[in-house]
């Protein structure tokens, strides 16, 4: 048989014992919900990540497509301005021929004048 000292020291380490299992479950919980949220904000940081990648994509092919769009368009009024240049020159030319027409003219107009004061 025990003595009552015995059955202390039995009891004690017994509690003691139980206390550690139930300190070593709580420290292996606590450690299992510092993994899982140890992972979660890795995921979160990935995922946030993945998110920034889209978005610098998405903002690269928009500054692709508009500056393909500005080519285009300086293409277009290259090819515009390019027209309106042959048609000022092709204006320009008929003023010209217009002008030594009137300029014919006048001549004319003055010469014949200058007849007519001869006969006169």
């Amino acid at each position: 048989a025990l003595s009552k000292h015995e059955a202390r020291l039995f009891a004690d380490e017994a509690s003691r014992e139980n206390h550690l299992r139930a300190r070593t479950e709580a420290l292996t919980q606590h450690e299992a919900r510092l993994y899982a949220e140890e992972a979660a904000a890795v995921d979160a940081a990935a995922a946030a990540v993945a998110a920034a990648d889209a978005r610098q994509r998405q903002v690269l092919n928009m500054a692709e497509e508009a500056e393909q769009r500005w080519q285009v368009q300086g293409r277009a009024v290259n090819d515009q301005t390019w027209v309106l240049d042959q048609h000022y020159q092709a204006l320009q030319q008929e003023l010209e021929r217009k002008e030594r027409w009137v300029a014919d003219r006048e001549e004319q107009v003055l010469q014949e004048e200058r007849r007519l004061r001869e006969r006169e």
